[in-house]
């Protein structure tokens, strides 16, 4: 079972697919001063850079990382019924009114629009969303429970952002489900809990899972960053603030539901309370807890489930007609390249970039001979056929794949 849940992860996974490395607007060298730098700088030019400050645009590599980990969290959530839909960016302020109360913290972190659009703001939470969609409809009990899940951008109007990316523009995963009573409810959230940890299970990081006090919320947090924020944690201690990362968390949302806010027996007609549960994962959050887990002295060595590419290939220009062809082959057998066409720098240098980036194989092609290496630079293959190459490269992928 555990072997077919991996194939079907690999086969929705949108890694970039014969990637030329000199055709981007990105530096992609590691840096000199690359063991002195916090994961988070590294992360810039790298993963995503700005234009504008606090506004992130990702680069080719960060998208393939970043769908990547979304992906993990798309097969876990399908695998309890869980449907993934869109949701809008924007949103009106009357929805905001109807369910928690907006305190001053959350009140200025809402983006507002303005003129025409002045009744508006960039999408915060949605729960209320949800809910008001859900009572137009006139849900019967039958129906229950439903889970929604979506992945989207949220705003926050803030001048200078103090968590650990400092963007203004941040991506999450979200859910919501429905259920007809309290008891349900609570079903309902523990598949969803056990859906969320499996995916940092999947990611193979560390995490810690926290229940709080009420019993209405479960906190997932990271400890092991020098670049930790701090957050209440009575677990691990009731004192004081503990240094952490906050990844997302898992709630009951009834209690800010109107009262109104009803369910009917399809045989009976009586109208009951509708319960709901609500969720969110910071998804650059857990990309920044991958790379700084897995980062090494060579760069990122991370798991096969989010490198960009599984194969760097490293060549001259005259051989670039059998590194297509070979490219080819293996995007025919579900392995993912790069070719790193920029010729003109040293061979070593080139070597040492392929590591940086996290690819699981480096490729040489030099006067006619063939090698392929691992990262911790073991030779697996040296002759001059392409086909042996190929074949021992889709070898190496499936070894580690299984891992």
């Amino acid at each position: 079972m555990r072997v077919l849940v991996l194939v079907y992860q690999y086969i929705i996974q949108q890694k970039i697919k014969n990637m030329l490395l000199r055709n981007n607007l990105f530096n992609f060298d590691r840096p000199q001063n690359f063991d002195t730098m916090p994961v988070s700088k590294l992360m810039k030019g790298l993963v995503f850079d700005f234009d504008d400050m606090y506004i992130p645009f990702f680069t080719p590599i960060g998208t393939s990382m970043l769908n990547n980990v979304e992906n993990v969290f798309r097969t876990n959530l399908e695998q309890v019924n869980s449907y993934e839909i869109q949701i809008p960016l924007i949103m009106s302020n009357a929805s905001l009114q109807t369910g928690q109360e907006v305190g001053s913290l959350f009140e200025r972190k809402i983006m507002r629009l303005s003129g025409k659009m002045s009744e508006y703001h960039l999408m915060t939470s949605p729960e209320m969303v949800f809910i008001n969609l859900f009572a137009k409809n006139g849900i019967d009990s039958n129906s229950m429970p439903i889970k929604y899940h979506y992945i989207s951008n949220i705003f926050r109007d803030m001048p200078d952002p103090k968590h650990i990316l400092r963007t203004k523009q941040i991506r999450i995963i979200g859910g919501v489900a429905f259920d007809k009573n309290a008891q349900t409810r609570q079903l309902t959230e523990n598949q969803l809990t056990e859906a969320l940890r499996k995916s940092l299970v999947d990611f193979k990081i560390p995490f810690h899972t926290e229940r709080f006090a009420n019993g209405a919320s479960s906190e997932f947090f990271y400890l092991n960053s020098k670049e930790n924020e701090t957050y209440m944690i009575p677990s691990l201690d009731p004192n004081n603030r503990t240094k952490s990362i906050s990844l997302g968390m898992i709630y009951d949302y009834s209690a800010e539901c109107p009262n109104d806010f009803l369910h009917i027996d399809p045989l009976t007609k009586l109208a009951s309370k509708t319960f709901v549960t609500s969720y969110a994962f910071g998804l650059q959050r857990v990309l920044y807890v991958i790379m700084d887990h897995y980062r090494d002295n060579k760069g990122f060595n991370l798991p096969a489930n989010i490198r960009p590419y599984d194969v760097v290939f490293i060549s001259s220009k005259e051989n670039m007609e059998l590194v297509k062809k070979m490219t080819s082959d293996l995007s025919n057998a579900g392995i993912t390249t790069c070719i790193d066409n920029i010729f003109g720098r040293a061979h070593t240098k080139r070597m040492d970039n392929a590591d940086y980036i996290g690819a699981g194989i480096k490729t040489v092609i030099r006067n006619n001979t063939l090698s392929a290496f691992d990262r911790s630079g073991n030779l697996h293959i040296k002759t001059s056929d392409p086909q042996e190459v190929i074949n021992t490269i889709i070898g190496m992928i499936k070894q580690q794949r299984i891992k």
